[in-house]
């Protein structure tokens, strides 16, 4: 290795050390600001009064599946909440969730790169693809249940013409 190359290496060391330390130094002075000031949630804030949405997140995030890559929770949390303070049901998000876990345990895409990031999930409000599949579940079961009493009927009236059945 020559001199030139051992040079920037050393100064790009250097710039990154030095980079980090500026960062660590934002993070420090932030943290003294929130506690100097006692800095809490505003009250419109989406973290207000959610003690109880709090059980209902930890829930919601064991039974969303994981994913290969990142997959932030405190973004989601934000999200879940501001859902659930909009008028929206945490046990139907969850129960979403167990059903989004499932189709991709089905298509065996669980822990990929596949698996949709959990705030994008929330963000677009794919729950609600999950709640209409239910109603698409009880449609075909109330089209299966009028088949049947149409055939039955079918063959009542082929019986009473004298067809043979």
């Amino acid at each position: 290795m020559s001199d030139e190359e051992q040079n920037v290496r050393d100064i790009v060391r250097a710039y990154e050390r030095q980079r980090k330390q500026r960062y660590r130094q934002r993070v420090r002075d932030n943290e003294d600001y929130i506690d100097r000031y006692n800095i809490k949630y505003k009250k419109d804030s989406p973290l207000s009064g959610t003690s109880g949405s709090t059980e209902a997140f930890d829930r919601f995030w064991l039974a969303y599946p994981k994913r290969k890559g990142t997959n932030p929770k405190h973004p989601a949390r934000l999200k879940f909440f501001r859902a659930v303070k909009s008028g929206t049901d945490p046990e139907a998000m969850i129960a979403a969730a167990k059903a989004y876990a499932s189709d991709l345990a089905r298509e065996r895409k669980e822990q990929t790169e596949y698996v949709c990031m959990a705030v994008t999930w929330l963000n677009q409000r794919r729950w609600e693809d999950y709640e209409q599949q239910e109603t698409n579940v009880y449609n075909a079961e109330e089209f299966l249940r009028k088949k049947k009493e149409w055939e039955e009927r079918r063959l009542a009236e082929k019986r009473a013409r004298g067809i043979k059945v």
